[in-house]
């Protein structure tokens, strides 16, 4: 009987052991945050439209003035038309602007 109960102790102390060292680890464990938005398209604000966005040539190229192509469509997907556009940016990590200032410079149609 006092052997039952050595086993039982030992047991508790293990899974006592067992539970310290996975809260240790869950604890110290580095915690993921979500990295910046990266999608090239986006409901506005007020659930109205669609922007999307892509590089006019090829991919995407560090260090080189690029031209981009930006779509405005209605959540229904239809095209809107002469629509007003600002374009401004940076990088919101490092804390600073674009070192240019993009503009949007012409409507080629279909939003």
């Amino acid at each position: 009987m006092a052997s039952l109960w050595r086993y039982l102790l030992a047991g508790l102390g293990l899974a006592a052991l067992l539970a310290g060292v996975l809260a240790i680890v869950y604890l110290t464990a580095p915690q993921t945050t979500p990295g910046p938005d990266r999608s090239r398209s986006k409901t506005t604000a007020n659930g109205l439209f669609v922007a999307s966005f892509q590089p006019e040539r090829g991919g995407v190229r560090q260090g080189e003035l690029q031209s981009w192509l930006l779509t405005l469509k209605t959540v229904k997907g239809d095209p809107v038309e002469g629509a007003a556009i600002a374009v401004s940016g940076g990088m919101p990590q490092h804390n600073h602007g674009l070192p240019t200032s993009p503009q949007a410079t012409d409507y080629l149609g279909e939003g």
